[in-house]
């Protein structure tokens, strides 16, 4: 996630007159998403009653991704992790591209088909992974896709070329991303041996109930523009996470019984 403060002038979702959801401003549809939290997650744990966006369901997701890195490295004979980063532009014109177009924009059948081709080259067969949606410090989305695979000893430097078709696909399905904005050295970041623990931090650190506020409910002026996608997100009922591949198998079969809800069960470091 890349943080922001009001100090960067980037004006607030609430200050942009042209875009609104469904005719209604920004600044009612945080002040509706500050009003749910509030009464829906008064308390630290709730069961599977607690909603998105809190402290306790963060805790849960990090718990999963804890559970299925400790697999893997257990597992995988050749393991190696991929992080792919996609941007889009959030300007056209000088004028700020709407927010729903911004993010279904995303949600490419073509990245999803050219990712399932890169498995087949490299002939993957064991491997988890999930895609998560994340706010930039304007309020806009960006997509992360993070695997854990079990490839023969390629290297870093095929692994990471492997990808490039994928990043071609999300320049030419979404509407408004360009190469230039996704360069392969930067959307591709491949890690082997030691270096691929690091990646559960960095999906958590996209997470903004995972990162340093560690609760929506509580975000600082820094978090302020996190706190205005979530708005957006909870608004809309958009999906922010998938787990693929054996993920959710593994995730699942971590889990002590009767104790791993929502808020219980955190793994820590």
């Amino acid at each position: 996630m890349v943080r922001g403060s009001q100090t960067d002038e980037i004006p607030l979702y609430q200050d942009r007159d042209a875009i609104e959801i469904d005719d209604k401003r920004w600044d009612e549809i945080e002040l509706s998403f500050s009003r749910e939290l509030s009464e829906t997650a008064p308390h630290k744990h709730l069961g599977d009653s607690t909603p998105r966006f809190t402290q306790p369901h963060g805790e849960y997701l990090y718990a999963r991704l804890k559970a299925v890195q400790t697999y893997c490295e257990e597992e995988y004979d050749n393991l190696a992790t991929v992080w792919l980063s996609l941007t889009a532009k959030e300007k056209v014109g000088g004028k700020w591209v709407h927010p729903r177009r911004h993010d279904d924009g995303f949600r490419s059948n073509s990245v999803k088909q050219a990712l399932y081709r890169v498995r087949k080259r490299l002939d993957v067969e064991d491997w988890a992974g999930m895609w998560l949606m994340t706010p930039r410090k304007t309020g806009y989305s960006h997509k992360h896709y993070a695997f854990w695979l079990d490839v023969p000893d390629y290297g870093c430097r095929k692994l990471q070329g492997a990808f490039h078709p994928v990043i071609d696909a999300h320049v030419r399905n979404h509407p408004t991303a360009t190469s230039d904005g996704n360069p392969y050295d930067k959307a591709i970041q491949v890690r082997e041996g030691e270096e691929c623990r690091t990646l559960p931090g960095e999906i958590a650190h996209n997470l903004p109930e995972v990162g340093p506020a560690t609760d929506v409910r509580n975000l600082t002026q820094e978090w302020a523009f996190a706190r205005i996608w979530c708005a957006f997100y909870w608004y809309d009922d958009r999906i922010r996470q998938y787990e693929l591949g054996k993920f959710g198998d593994i995730a699942e079969e971590a889990k002590p019984e009767g104790e791993w809800k929502f808020g219980v069960g955190r793994v820590e470091e």
